[in-house]
């Protein structure tokens, strides 16, 4: 994976084990979107749509982050927020 976005990488594209994430502002995320899908392409990577998560608020790195957590024996999940005019705003999974 490191590879495949190593021009990616730190500039709107973070890897962790087998998962990327696509990170940008509004104005360029659906550009940088589409660059990830041609790397997927090229590179024979195929997008499970189960495990695919949409972040609904940009981050702001300025603003304090809420982690909300649930598990059992077999999963792990975890859910963050942003607590943005008063009420928390979801990130992503």
């Amino acid at each position: 994976m490191t590879k495949t976005f190593k021009e990616y990488l730190e500039s709107f594209t973070k890897i962790f084990m087998d998962e990327f994430t696509a990170y940008s502002d509004m104005d360029s995320h659906l550009q940088n979107l589409r660059l990830c899908f041609q790397k997927c392409k090229e590179y024979g990577i195929s997008l499970n749509a189960n495990k695919s998560a949409l972040i609904l608020v940009s981050p702001n790195l300025q603003v304090e982050f809420h982690v909300h957590t649930n598990g059992s024996l077999l999963l792990v999940g975890a859910m963050l927020f942003h607590n943005l005019i008063g009420k928390n705003m979801f990130i992503g999974f």
